[in-house]
């Protein structure tokens, strides 16, 4: 479910999200152009939007994990390379099974072409999302 939520969020942290690092519920990716946004709602859903209005008019993407899990989630990209959203009782409820592919440190970058890309170290292309198609692409 995509829910209708003011902007700005609670957290709105740049483009990127490094490894090791977590987007926390009510936290937001921007891209460099403020065109487009990747939070994580209150319900666990993780949803792209294409303007700063955060209506479900807006999302063009999301990770289907609404009421999946216990409050509060959160998104790690973890030290192995994979992509996590964890519930508050630190069950997984969606990963992009990027797990050991790469050379570390990886980055998540929510792009200005819309995409969201996972790069490695050595700045190649581990896992590539085409929004707003809801599968993403492990290459």
């Amino acid at each position: 479910m995509v829910h209708s939520i003011p902007y700005p969020h609670r957290f709105v942290y740049s483009d990127t999200l490094a490894q090791d690092a977590v987007l926390p519920q009510g936290g937001a990716l921007r891209s460099k152009n403020a065109a487009f946004f990747l939070t994580l709602q209150a319900d666990g859903n993780l949803v792209a939007y294409k303007s700063s209005e955060f209506v479900s008019t807006n999302a063009f993407w999301s990770s289907d994990t609404a009421n999946r899990g216990t409050a509060p989630f959160r998104l790690q990209l973890q030290a192995d390379g994979n992509l996590v959203l964890f519930d508050g009782r630190n069950q997984s409820t969606w990963s992009s099974n990027t797990a050991m592919r790469g050379v570390p440190p990886l980055r998540l970058v929510l792009q200005d072409d819309r995409n969201l890309v996972l790069y490695d170290g050595r700045n190649q292309v581990i896992l590539l999302s085409i929004l707003p198609l809801l599968s993403l692409s492990i290459i």
